[in-house]
């Protein structure tokens, strides 16, 4: 897993090129080490040209480099072909896709105009898929994805192993930074497995099963070198989901309305 410096806001109006950050990923995945799985961010292959030069046996955050074709995805790359690949679930709003966007067009045209380019939305992910390679079977999901628990546990549940969040954490700074660390430590607890996160800017880390960081990279660029289980199985909240917290959440406020009541009754 790389952690990158990578200016993202450079890299969205395209004063850096594609061609210079792939350079820097190439460089940071030249201290990979035997039987190891490359694990890149956000993005970061952008051509069809970049996968074919990526090393093989890894996992890529990649925009759809098909014509016509919009898509936030991660994929895994044997080095011959795509194995697998999974599309973003929520884009993220007014970033990636702009809501009302035929509603409300005049509004958006004149946004248009004074940014300089066209504003097209990205299209979330029809369905989710676990991601393989090497016998291992990955619950990949990108950056805001995150935020989400519903799109770890339905990976989870459809057979993931261990958890990837490939994630560009420089839009924001401080806190915002933090929080997005500390729901991939939560997601890890719902799930019971292992999280690993790979970023550009933000905290790269490998994070246990318990929600508990092993290894982080939070300043500089850099590579960690990460050991961590397989594991199976189904959590009660991988079963439920959200539906226990509802319902004692429900039977909290009855209750309390119930003493509430009851104490009224006294009081006449």
């Amino acid at each position: 897993m790389q952690r990158n410096t990578i200016d993202t806001f450079a890299r969205a109006s395209r004063r850096l090129s594609p061609e210079a950050q792939f350079a820097e990923y190439l460089r940071l995945s030249r201290s990979r080490q035997p039987g190891e799985v490359v694990i890149w961010s956000e993005s970061a292959i952008q051509s069809e040209e970049m996968l074919r030069q990526a090393p093989p046996g890894g996992l890529y955050g990649a925009w759809a480099f098909e014509v016509d074709e919009r898509a936030n995805r991660v994929l895994s790359w044997d080095g011959k072909k795509v194995l697998s690949s999974t599309d973003k679930a929520r884009p993220v709003p007014f970033g990636e896709y702009y809501p009302l966007r035929q509603e409300v067009a005049p509004l958006w045209n004149l946004i248009e105009q004074q940014i300089g380019f066209y504003l097209v939305s990205v299209p979330a992910a029809q369905a989710l898929s676990v991601l393989t390679l090497g016998g291992v079977r990955y619950g990949a999901y990108v950056c805001y994805d995150s935020v989400f628990p519903w799109v770890a546990r339905q990976l989870s549940n459809k057979g993931a192993q261990v958890l990837v969040n490939a994630s560009n954490d420089g839009w924001y700074d401080g806190w915002g930074v933090q929080q997005h660390f500390m729901m991939g430590r939560v997601r890890a607890i719902e799930n019971r497995r292992w999280v690993l996160r790979s970023v550009n800017k933000g905290v790269a880390a490998v994070i246990d099963d318990l929600g508990r960081p092993r290894r982080t990279l939070d300043r500089g660029e850099g590579v960690i070198h990460a050991r961590y289980r397989l594991l199976e199985g189904q959590t009660t909240y991988q079963r439920f989901g959200d539906l226990p917290a509802l319902v004692l959440a429900g039977l909290m406020v009855l209750f309390g309305v119930l003493i509430e009541r009851s104490e009224r009754r006294r009081m006449q």
